[in-house]
């Protein structure tokens, strides 16, 4: 059974950690934005299941034992901010990446950035596909080859006749305005038969409330945005509508935010062009305003 030489307040901080292998000092670098207790637990849990996203330290602990490893508190933080970049220069510290257990150089890019990443997915399709050849009759497997790889297109290799080409380069007619107008009130009415859209920071702070779901990624492309958005390298304050819709539904965060539905019924201010985009805190009951615990921030490792 794992223990930490920690106390229960430094356990609830935020941070930079790292799992060590005492017998080879081999290191895994990660980091958590929630709590160190919370994030250790799963890696524990996921390693005792065999299903750690690190391969190589999934081996070694089966190899050595869970007694080989001990978890550290590297360095606590306040804030969230830049911590996926600190984590980076962990891994470079400690050369983890090179000469440890991550399996990723910079966690603010994608894994399958990592060459490693790349090679064992490669093998391990290889693998897939070796096997079904061999449990299949040659005809299954040229079936699924052809289903899995897609169908040529019906006019691949065909020209185009000149009357076609004509008709190409005829220009189209321009849409009605009776029919724009009847395009714009159907998504306005959609608009309106959807929920508001509330915004909470990753502590569960009500920052803003919006009409709708595309209300708030207009806003989020607007000068007024303010929301504090959580970007990776490269990255953009825009938010993703289908994003927001599934972090809404699964109560997980997104890019360091919460959101939560609210049915039209409750006639909530919101926030829209003509008031800057400021809406007035709404008046909600506890078990409404409540976001539900346990979620993690997308930039843990």
């Amino acid at each position: 059974m794992q223990k930490f030489n920690y106390t229960k307040e430094e356990l609830q901080k935020i941070g930079i950690y790292s799992i060590t292998n005492i017998i080879n000092n081999k290191k895994y670098i990660g980091s958590t934005a929630k709590n160190f207790i919370s994030r250790w637990k799963k890696h524990i849990t996921n390693l005792k299941n065999g299903g750690h996203a690190s391969h190589h330290l999934q081996n070694s602990w089966n190899k050595y034992g869970e007694d080989s490893f001990i978890f550290t508190i590297e360095e606590v933080v306040d804030s969230i901010d830049n911590l996926l970049t600190l984590e980076k220069e962990y891994i470079a510290k400690y050369d983890s990446y090179n000469n440890g257990y991550n399996e990723n150089p910079d966690p603010n890019f994608s894994p399958m950035l990592n060459k490693n990443t790349q090679e064992k997915v490669s093998m391990s399709m290889k693998k897939y596909w070796e096997k079904l050849k061999e449990e299949l009759s040659e005809e299954e497997y040229k079936t699924l080859c052809k289903k899995k790889h897609g169908h040529s297109a019906w006019n691949k290799g065909i020209k185009m006749s000149e009357e076609q080409t004509r008709n190409m380069r005829v220009k189209k007619k321009e849409v009605t305005q009776a029919m724009k107008d009847v395009h714009i009130a159907n998504a306005q009415r959609r608009k309106d038969n959807a929920p508001y859209i509330l915004v909470y920071d990753i502590n569960g702070n009500w920052l803003n409330t919006f009409w709708c779901l595309s209300d708030l990624v207009k806003y989020s492309e607007s000068e007024y945005n303010d929301l504090p958005i959580k970007v990776r390298a490269n990255g953009t304050r825009k938010l993703d509508e289908s994003k927001v819709s599934n972090a809404a539904t699964g109560n997980k965060p997104y890019k360091g935010l919460f959101f939560k539905r609210v049915p039209k019924d409750r006639k909530l201010p919101c926030a829209n062009g003509m008031n800057s985009w400021k809406a007035e805190k709404p008046i909600m009951s506890q078990a409404e305003g409540t976001l539900s615990e346990g979620a993690e921030t997308t930039g843990e490792v």
